[in-house]
């Protein structure tokens, strides 16, 4: 029998508008780390991929020399929790 650790994970995402925010990065509900965006790191064409990203490696240098390779671990789960939209977004009803 194998045991498993739980590790969270959470990225709480903050729209502040004209493709602005500020970010959080916690894990097992530590705050490691935070900062602002603008504008946004990802356009969009990009989600959020899990276990491998061949639009977007961490390393362009890597990438050229393995490709791209998935993570070969266990993700057990994922949730997403989408916030508000931003006032100005193209996504709010009525546009």
């Amino acid at each position: 029998m194998t045991s498993r650790e739980f590790v969270g994970y959470v990225f709480d995402f903050q729209a502040t508008g004209k493709k602005k925010g500020t970010g959080t990065l916690s894990v097992n509900g530590n705050k490691l780390a935070e900062g602002e965006f603008y504008p946004l790191p990802w356009g969009w064409h990009e989600g959020w991929d899990i276990g491998l990203d061949r639009r977007g490696p961490v390393s362009w240098q890597v990438y050229e020399k393995h490709g791209s390779f998935p993570y070969t671990g266990t993700i057990y789960s994922v949730s997403y929790v989408p916030g508000p939209l931003v006032p100005e977004s193209t996504f709010q009803k009525g546009e």
